[in-house]
């Protein structure tokens, strides 16, 4: 089977798509396509990143992507096989893509973005983020508690799609900071780092996207 990934590269979202792939052990090739260029808008409605190609199924949206992935292909399982550890994987996957992507990406735009394009960051569209920020990795680094990954002790889908936005935002001066009072997070992106699959995909020489 052929899997193909339609998207950017450096996207978050992209990159959880193939972190994933190559915790399962499969390859894959990327096409390297911009949102809503005509490429990414013929494989995804809404033109973003990414979309991928398994074969004969072809899926947008990450949550669906890597749920599928999980299911289909062979090597490490990232979900659990309880019912509430399945739920509770969903549970932080759709929390982080409705509320931790709102505050942190605008702060990720304007202190990454906006300067390598060759613009000034707006100071104001930061600053009204830096509280929902803080609150938002206040709640993850209480989820992990005594836990080494968001559910539990085994690594799961919601760890991948958690790691590649906190990982620009270590880039931030927003998130040095704020991640100097999260002893929790911090040990749990060392260990994810420490990961081949992580370390193939988070090439720092990239510039990040939404």
């Amino acid at each position: 089977m052929t899997i193909v990934v339609h998207g950017s590269s450096a996207s978050t979202y992209g990159r959880t798509c193939q972190i994933t792939l190559r915790e399962k052990g499969a390859k894959y090739e990327v096409r390297e396509n911009a949102v809503h260029t005509p490429e990414q808008d013929a494989v995804h409605p809404w033109g973003k990143v990414p979309a991928v190609t398994f074969g004969d199924v072809h899926l947008f949206e990450t949550i669906a992507i890597t749920h599928y992935a999980d299911l289909t292909l062979d090597g490490l399982p990232l979900r659990p096989t309880d019912p509430e550890g399945q739920a509770r994987v969903l549970q932080w996957m759709s929390a982080i893509a409705d509320n931790l992507t709102r505050s942190a990406f605008p702060i990720i735009i304007e202190r990454l973005i906006v300067p390598g394009n060759g613009g000034e960051p707006t100071e104001a569209a930061i600053e009204a983020q830096k509280a929902p920020f803080s609150r938002d990795i206040d709640v993850f680094e209480d989820a992990l508690g005594t836990n080494a990954f968001l559910v539990g002790s085994e690594l799961s889908l919601a760890d991948l799609l958690l790691l590649p936005i906190i990982d620009y935002m270590t880039l931030t001066p927003e998130g040095q900071s704020k991640f100097k009072a999260t002893p929790r997070l911090n040990a749990w992106r060392t260990k994810l780092m420490a990961r081949p699959a992580v370390a193939a995909v988070l090439a720092p020489e990239l510039e990040p996207t939404a």
